[in-house]
Protein backbone atom coordinates (compact mmCIF):
# COMPACT_ATOMS: atom_id res chain seq x y z
CA UNK A 1 0.00 0.00 0.00
CA UNK A 2 2.86 2.69 0.81
CA UNK A 3 3.93 1.49 -2.72
CA UNK A 4 0.72 2.67 -4.29
CA UNK A 5 0.74 6.24 -2.19
CA UNK A 6 4.38 7.17 -3.18
CA UNK A 7 3.99 6.37 -6.44
CA UNK A 8 0.59 8.23 -6.94
CA UNK A 9 2.45 11.42 -4.92
CA UNK A 10 5.50 11.23 -7.64
CA UNK A 11 2.80 11.48 -10.59
CA UNK A 12 1.59 13.94 -8.54
CA UNK A 13 4.68 16.22 -7.88
CA UNK A 14 5.13 15.51 -11.75
CA UNK A 15 1.91 17.10 -12.66
CA UNK A 16 2.55 20.30 -10.59
CA UNK A 17 0.49 19.09 -7.30
CA UNK A 18 1.89 19.42 -3.66
CA UNK A 19 2.07 16.65 -1.44
CA UNK A 20 -0.18 18.44 0.91
CA UNK A 21 -2.79 19.07 -1.99
CA UNK A 22 -2.64 15.98 -3.38
CA UNK A 23 -4.98 13.04 -1.76
CA UNK A 24 -4.22 9.80 -1.41
CA UNK A 25 -6.11 7.71 -4.71
CA UNK A 26 -8.27 5.17 -3.16
CA UNK A 27 -8.12 1.83 -4.33
CA UNK A 28 -11.10 0.86 -6.29
CA UNK A 29 -11.92 -2.89 -6.58
CA UNK A 30 -12.76 -4.25 -9.80
CA UNK A 31 -15.72 -6.12 -9.57
CA UNK A 32 -18.16 -6.78 -12.35
CA UNK A 33 -17.82 -5.77 -15.90
CA UNK A 34 -18.04 -2.10 -14.82
CA UNK A 35 -16.66 0.45 -12.23
CA UNK A 36 -18.00 4.28 -11.58
CA UNK A 37 -15.58 6.69 -10.46
CA UNK A 38 -17.77 10.09 -10.38
CA UNK A 39 -16.91 13.58 -11.87
CA UNK A 40 -13.27 14.07 -12.65
CA UNK A 41 -12.98 18.00 -11.27
CA UNK A 42 -10.43 21.00 -10.44
CA UNK A 43 -11.99 23.18 -7.54
CA UNK A 44 -11.27 26.19 -9.72
CA UNK A 45 -13.02 24.51 -12.80
CA UNK A 46 -9.59 23.91 -14.80
CA UNK A 47 -9.02 20.96 -16.77
CA UNK A 48 -8.85 18.11 -14.33
CA UNK A 49 -6.62 15.22 -13.56
CA UNK A 50 -6.96 12.42 -11.58
CA UNK A 51 -5.34 9.34 -10.53
CA UNK A 52 -6.73 6.39 -9.70
CA UNK A 53 -5.58 2.75 -8.62
CA UNK A 54 -7.90 -0.30 -9.45
CA UNK A 55 -7.18 -3.56 -8.01
CA UNK A 56 -7.80 -6.89 -9.67
CA UNK A 57 -8.62 -10.60 -8.17
CA UNK A 58 -9.48 -13.38 -9.99
CA UNK A 59 -13.22 -12.59 -9.78
CA UNK A 60 -12.52 -9.19 -12.24
CA UNK A 61 -13.58 -9.44 -15.53
CA UNK A 62 -11.11 -9.47 -18.67
CA UNK A 63 -12.66 -6.44 -19.93
CA UNK A 64 -14.14 -3.59 -17.05
CA UNK A 65 -15.58 -0.51 -18.32
CA UNK A 66 -15.14 2.69 -16.26
CA UNK A 67 -17.01 5.57 -16.23
CA UNK A 68 -16.59 8.68 -15.11
CA UNK A 69 -17.59 12.39 -15.94
CA UNK A 70 -15.74 14.95 -17.27
CA UNK A 71 -16.65 19.16 -16.75
CA UNK A 72 -15.65 21.44 -19.65
CA UNK A 73 -16.77 24.66 -20.74
CA UNK A 74 -18.67 25.40 -24.24
CA UNK A 75 -19.87 28.49 -25.92
CA UNK A 76 -23.56 29.33 -25.12
CA UNK A 77 -26.07 32.23 -24.66
CA UNK A 78 -25.54 33.83 -21.42
CA UNK A 79 -27.75 36.37 -21.74
CA UNK A 80 -31.05 36.58 -23.01
CA UNK A 81 -34.56 38.79 -23.58
CA UNK A 82 -37.62 37.99 -24.12
CA UNK A 83 -39.48 39.88 -27.36
CA UNK A 84 -42.96 39.69 -27.91
CA UNK A 85 -44.46 39.89 -31.15
CA UNK A 86 -48.35 40.56 -31.63
CA UNK A 87 -50.35 38.83 -34.44
CA UNK A 88 -53.37 41.18 -35.13
CA UNK A 89 -56.75 39.73 -35.42
CA UNK A 90 -58.34 37.75 -38.29
CA UNK A 91 -61.24 38.73 -40.18
CA UNK A 92 -63.18 36.16 -42.43
CA UNK A 93 -65.91 35.39 -44.62
CA UNK A 94 -67.20 32.10 -43.73
CA UNK A 95 -69.92 30.29 -46.23
CA UNK A 96 -71.92 27.37 -45.72
CA UNK A 97 -73.96 25.45 -48.61
CA UNK A 98 -77.58 25.93 -48.70
CA UNK A 99 -79.93 23.21 -49.91
CA UNK A 100 -81.44 25.51 -52.25
CA UNK A 101 -77.77 25.40 -53.78
CA UNK A 102 -77.15 28.55 -52.17
CA UNK A 103 -74.56 29.77 -49.06
CA UNK A 104 -75.35 31.54 -46.21
CA UNK A 105 -72.25 33.13 -45.14
CA UNK A 106 -71.33 35.55 -42.09
CA UNK A 107 -68.25 37.53 -40.98
CA UNK A 108 -66.30 36.33 -38.20
CA UNK A 109 -62.96 37.31 -36.31
CA UNK A 110 -60.50 35.15 -34.46
CA UNK A 111 -58.85 37.13 -31.76
CA UNK A 112 -55.39 38.15 -31.82
CA UNK A 113 -52.69 36.84 -29.92
CA UNK A 114 -48.99 37.24 -28.80
CA UNK A 115 -46.05 34.44 -29.23
CA UNK A 116 -43.24 35.36 -26.86
CA UNK A 117 -39.69 34.50 -27.93
CA UNK A 118 -36.67 34.12 -26.42
CA UNK A 119 -33.62 36.04 -27.87
CA UNK A 120 -30.11 35.54 -27.19
CA UNK A 121 -28.37 38.79 -26.26
CA UNK A 122 -25.00 37.52 -25.18
CA UNK A 123 -22.88 34.99 -25.86
CA UNK A 124 -20.47 33.28 -23.74
CA UNK A 125 -19.42 29.95 -22.10
CA UNK A 126 -20.86 27.58 -19.61
CA UNK A 127 -20.65 25.29 -17.75
CA UNK A 128 -21.26 21.55 -18.80
CA UNK A 129 -20.36 17.50 -18.03
CA UNK A 130 -19.93 14.87 -20.27
CA UNK A 131 -19.99 11.36 -19.86
CA UNK A 132 -16.99 9.33 -20.66
CA UNK A 133 -15.71 5.86 -20.38
CA UNK A 134 -12.41 4.10 -20.40
CA UNK A 135 -12.13 0.10 -20.75
CA UNK A 136 -9.17 -1.46 -18.71
CA UNK A 137 -8.03 -4.54 -20.85
CA UNK A 138 -6.62 -7.24 -19.31
CA UNK A 139 -7.17 -10.22 -21.16
CA UNK A 140 -3.38 -10.87 -21.54
CA UNK A 141 -3.00 -10.29 -18.01
CA UNK A 142 -1.27 -13.30 -15.57
CA UNK A 143 -4.20 -15.49 -14.02
CA UNK A 144 -4.47 -15.06 -10.68
CA UNK A 145 -4.99 -17.66 -8.06
CA UNK A 146 -8.45 -16.96 -5.80
CA UNK A 147 -6.45 -15.46 -3.35
CA UNK A 148 -4.25 -13.32 -4.96
CA UNK A 149 -4.56 -9.86 -6.60
CA UNK A 150 -2.88 -6.85 -8.35
CA UNK A 151 -3.11 -3.30 -8.55
CA UNK A 152 -2.89 -0.89 -11.37
CA UNK A 153 -2.67 2.98 -11.20
CA UNK A 154 -4.85 4.90 -14.19
CA UNK A 155 -4.59 8.57 -14.34
CA UNK A 156 -7.33 10.42 -16.37
CA UNK A 157 -6.13 14.15 -18.10
CA UNK A 158 -8.02 16.47 -19.36
CA UNK A 159 -6.17 17.88 -22.17
CA UNK A 160 -8.75 21.17 -22.17
CA UNK A 161 -11.05 22.98 -20.12
CA UNK A 162 -13.10 24.03 -23.51
CA UNK A 163 -13.01 19.66 -24.59
CA UNK A 164 -13.94 16.79 -23.27
CA UNK A 165 -10.56 14.60 -24.52
CA UNK A 166 -8.88 13.26 -22.16
CA UNK A 167 -5.02 11.67 -22.33
CA UNK A 168 -5.62 8.21 -20.12
CA UNK A 169 -1.77 6.91 -18.46
CA UNK A 170 -1.45 3.59 -17.02
CA UNK A 171 1.03 1.63 -15.10
CA UNK A 172 1.27 -1.86 -13.35
CA UNK A 173 1.86 -1.10 -9.62
CA UNK A 174 1.71 -4.12 -7.18
CA UNK A 175 1.46 -7.57 -9.59
CA UNK A 176 3.06 -10.86 -10.03
CA UNK A 177 4.18 -9.97 -13.25
CA UNK A 178 5.87 -7.53 -15.21
CA UNK A 179 3.22 -5.37 -17.89
CA UNK A 180 3.49 -3.72 -20.99
CA UNK A 181 0.76 -1.20 -20.77
CA UNK A 182 -0.73 0.52 -24.16
CA UNK A 183 -3.19 2.89 -24.85
CA UNK A 184 -5.24 3.11 -27.44
CA UNK A 185 -8.19 5.86 -27.72
CA UNK A 186 -10.13 4.94 -24.85
CA UNK A 187 -8.78 1.41 -23.78
CA UNK A 188 -5.78 0.64 -21.68
CA UNK A 189 -4.61 -2.74 -22.16
CA UNK A 190 -2.06 -4.62 -19.38
CA UNK A 191 0.32 -7.04 -21.25
CA UNK A 192 1.85 -10.04 -19.08
CA UNK A 193 5.49 -9.80 -20.16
Amino acid sequence: MMKVIASALVMLLAQGVSAADAPAPSVIDLVGKEANVGTLSNPEYAKASQTFVFKRTAKTAEKVTVNYELLYVRPDCIEADVEVTAVPELKRTVCNANLDLGHECAEVTFEGYQTAKRVCKKQGLVLDRAKKSLVLNFKKAVKLTATADETFEVNVAQTSMQETKSVLRGRALDTDSVYKTKVSREEIKFKAE
